[in-house]
């Protein structure tokens, strides 16, 4: 069964930063035929925070790193369990949205920040392990 995987933040900075990571394991198990890759348009928005975005070759290389994946974007029912999610002080702002995503997809969440993430009711974080 091929699993629904969606990338936050955290996983691609850290391709980003060290050129090394979890995200290269992503892409293979992906290359395999193991997983769907996506994100939230609330990650485009996070990456494109950063300073090094002023960059025309930072904003080269993001796209590059991004290319196998789908960005999937925040509509209502997304939106409302986010508000469901920070009314019930499992989550606050941009992780709000990003869990919310995986939750209304059935998702597992890919992210190094699990601390932010660990507590959400119904969210599954994804394990390397396929």
């Amino acid at each position: 069964m091929v699993k629904l995987v969606i990338i936050d933040t955290s996983i691609l900075i850290e391709k980003i930063r060290l050129k090394i990571g979890l995200f290269d394991g992503l892409v293979d198990n992906f290359e395999e035929g193991k997983c769907e890759l996506r994100t939230s348009s609330i990650v485009l928005t996070e990456l494109w925070m950063g300073e090094s975005m002023n960059y025309q070759q930072s904003v080269n290389d993001v796209e590059k790193i991004l290319r196998p994946i789908t960005v999937m974007m925040v509509d209502g029912e997304i939106g409302k369990k986010a508000g469901e999610l920070i009314r019930k002080k499992q989550a606050t702002g941009f992780d709000a949205l990003i869990a919310a995503t995986a939750i209304v997809y059935k998702a597992e969440l890919a992210t190094l920040n699990i601390k932010h993430f660990k507590n959400i009711k119904g969210l599954k974080l994804y394990n390397e392990n396929l």
